[in-house]
């Protein structure tokens, strides 16, 4: 792919939706954005064969076949600050970005050294944390050492992995929340057979290496299906329960501090709930649906954050004259924030019937919007994920009514309908009632439960080969034609 740097277009689309979006192409190949990765890491090592804790070579990633000269200057400017895919356009739930450079979990960032002995020619580390000897031959396709028997990747398609994964491991839990700040995932609750936590755990993406950090304050009890939002570098929690009872609780959890807090929130409040979604948006987290255990919701709340210490309750009046025009009460559904939107995809309804439907709720006139697309079983989805990559959203997992899947789902933005991608690898299991986060051009897919056991293990789809693909920074619907085709 010829490196044409970047461009800039206004494109009105001709679909019926008549979404006009502004798209920022960077058709960045596939070999700089896995060098990219690969110089990030301080040193190469040879393939690990014990049982300690893994090397720096990921599953997903190549190693390139580069001169070790070329991995000295791992500040060139070849690279720069770019990455596989924008963070300032890959906007996730719960995700925010940080002007800092300093990781948050210092302590998490170590290295991991084996034990095993290095073969002849291999580079050694002594003691002064310095290498000698030749560095190892590096191979230009991916090499999967967790996955002995899985075909090698090729460069213009996306590879799952399961990941090498060490420390200390949070419990099998259903339904826990996991929010990602820096290289961090901050996973905290969950609950599975009237046992919950209310602990929080962390994930470190670079190391691949699991804590439990100490905490102080006031935590909230053990719940789990709730949402945690990131607002600067605090948390906070909302709703969710157990298998009986279900909370409207508010958190924060300072993760600076390492502080939990009850803090008094002034207005009406919401009726306890958990299976919900939440998204930041002008300082306000927008709550839509979820369940109280004997009925399915569809109110729309607002909370004021602020002043993270005066927060204050509203209930929204959405703009809806006809049943249609509105979505019908849901839970286990997923929302993404895209611009001045809200997506809301899939759930179950107030009959445990999963859907298929997608809406955009407009912050601004505070008017939902359905989407016209063809029903299919392989588009019915609930308890899945869904998460934000540039123009398209990559849906996983999730149940439709009958059984668990695996399938991973790609919504094209632009276009307004679904496209099908092919991704080598191992995937996870069949699975719902997991997390998502998506780390620079790695998705990162967290435990999961599927009626018969709870998972504990991350999984990771690597997108590297995806660089290329357009990066939507503006985002608009023409209200008047959406009311024209809808009406007819």
């Amino acid at each position: 792919m010829e490196n044409q740097g970047w461009t800039r277009g206004e494109v009105s689309t001709c679909c019926r939706t008549s979404f006009r979006m502004i798209i920022r192409r960077r058709p960045t190949t596939f070999y700089y954005s896995r060098l990219k990765m690969l110089s990030r890491h301080r040193h190469v090592v040879p393939e690990q064969t014990s049982s300690n804790p893994p090397s720096r070579s990921y599953p997903g990633t190549s190693r390139l076949a580069v001169r070790p000269s070329s991995l000295k200057n791992k500040s060139s400017s070849h690279f720069g600050s770019s990455r596989g895919l924008s963070p300032r356009t890959s906007i996730s739930v719960g995700r925010a970005s940080s002007s800092s450079s300093e990781p948050i979990h210092p302590s998490l960032r170590g290295s991991a050294v084996s034990s095993a002995e290095p073969e002849e020619g291999t580079a050694t580390k002594n003691r002064s944390n310095s290498w000698s000897g030749t560095y190892p031959k590096m191979q230009s396709s991916p090499l999967l050492s967790h996955d002995k028997d899985v075909t090698d990747a090729p460069s213009s398609i996306m590879h799952w992995s399961r990941a090498p994964v060490y420390g200390t491991l949070p419990p099998k839990m259903r339904r826990p929340s996991v929010t990602l700040l820096d290289n961090v995932a901050w996973v905290f609750g969950g609950y599975y057979k009237g046992a919950g936590t209310s602990d929080i755990y962390c994930f470190d993406t670079d190391a691949m290496h699991w804590t439990r950090p100490d905490t102080i304050g006031d935590p909230p009890p053990p719940l789990g299906g709730h949402t945690a939002t990131l607002v600067g570098r605090k948390l906070v929690v909302f709703g969710g329960g157990d298998d009986e009872t279900c909370f409207n609780y508010v958190y924060v959890f300072d993760t600076t501090l390492r502080e939990w807090s009850h803090p008094i929130i002034t207005g009406r409040e919401p009726s306890p709930r958990r299976a919900h979604s939440a998204v930041l948006y002008d300082k306000k987290i927008w709550i839509f649906g979820g369940g109280t255990g004997a009925g399915a919701l569809d109110d729309v709340w607002t909370l004021d954050v602020s002043d993270t210490n005066n927060m204050r309750w509203k209930l929204i009046t959405t703009d809806g004259s006809q049943e249609k025009e509105e979505p019908c009460a849901r839970g286990y559904h997923t929302a993404n924030l895209m611009g001045e939107y809200m997506i809301i995809i899939g759930g179950k309804s107030q009959s445990r019937t999963c859907l298929w439907d997608i809406w955009f709720f407009s912050f601004v006139n505070l008017k939902w919007h359905a989407v016209d697309i063809l029903k299919t079983d392989l588009h019915v989805r609930s308890a899945h994920t869904s998460t934000l990559v540039g123009s398209y959203l990559f849906i996983q997992g999730g149940y439709d009514g009958k059984d668990h899947t695996s399938e991973l789902l790609t919504f094209n933005l632009h276009e307004m309908r679904y496209e099908k991608r092919l991704a080598c690898g191992t995937p996870p299991s069949r699975r719902g009632y997991h997390a998502a986060v998506l780390d620079e051009s790695r998705l990162f897919v967290f435990g999961g439960h599927d009626f018969k056991s709870v998972f504990c293990d991350v999984h990771i789809l690597d997108l590297a080969g995806l660089a290329y693909l357009p990066q939507v920074t503006g985002f608009e619907v023409d209200c008047r034609l959406f009311a024209e085709e809808y009406r007819r």
